[in-house]
């Protein structure tokens, strides 16, 4: 907060009144000199300022919907801009855009799983968490981070896969679609838009993929969760 600080000015007077010499001046004044009369000044034309224009308005961008692809996080937005980030870019980054785009913090805590991949950090949204594994990443398989979708939409911004499949869908014919899918005693997994991963120094191994994994665990067969990216390590 800047200090104002106001400068007074003391303006001192002094009069002294000197009675003859009043006098004096008054009765010249009476012996007939003339005495002036100021003339009128004459008034300037008079200016009128040209109207301003209207500024223009920048309408506002406004991120309008997340979308998880097996390689990245997409921001879309009003204007039809795209933004992305990769699941090995610097989680700050990710964190950010999407604290701007939803116009809420995450809670932010700790995990130790008892399992792999050990401790990590959550960052967590109503319906949305990003989950920062404390092992380095290494790509293609290795991720910095990976997304947790469980609502459709979080503060106006929709939440789905680059197929447009959102929370609430229907799963079964996802799995007509896609051969990698399966059951098992705890729900049913679909996995899509799968890229495979070659063998290489960096990925010693054989069958090797990424994919989205659309879950669900409910009766109605309806998605309940996404996760990308998902990684098949192959073997």
């Amino acid at each position: 907060m800047s200090t104002s600080r106001g400068r007074s000015i003391v303006r001192a007077c002094s009069f002294v009144l000197v009675g003859a010499l009043a006098g004096a001046l008054a009765g010249c004044a009476g012996e007939g000199s003339a005495g002036t009369t100021a003339s009128p000044t004459a008034a300037g034309p008079s200016s009128t300022a040209a109207p301003s224009e209207t500024p223009t308005v920048a309408p506002v961008v406004a991120v309008t919907g997340l979308v998880l692809t097996p390689e990245a996080v997409q921001l879309t937005s009003s204007d039809e801009s795209v933004v992305s980030f990769t699941y090995y870019d610097p989680i700050e980054g990710v964190v950010g855009a999407l604290t701007a785009a939803f116009r809420t913090d995450p809670v932010v805590s700790r995990e130790t799983p008892t399992i792999e991949p050990g401790p990590q950090t959550v960052y967590d949204w109503p319906g949305l968490r990003i989950v920062d594994e404390d092992w380095p990443a290494l790509a293609p398989l290795d991720s910095n981070f990976y997304v947790v979708v469980e609502e459709p939409e979080l503060n106006g911004v929709t939440l789905a896969t680059v197929e447009d499949i959102t929370i609430g869908d229907p799963a079964l014919p996802l799995a007509e679609q896609n051969p990698n899918s399966g059951t098992d005693a705890d729900g049913f997994n679909v996995l899509i838009g799968q890229i495979d991963v070659p063998r290489s120094d960096a990925n010693p191994r054989d069958g090797s993929s990424i994919s989205v994994s659309v879950w669900t665990d409910n009766p109605d067969r309806t998605i309940t969760s996404i996760t990308a990216p998902w990684e098949d390590y192959g073997v």
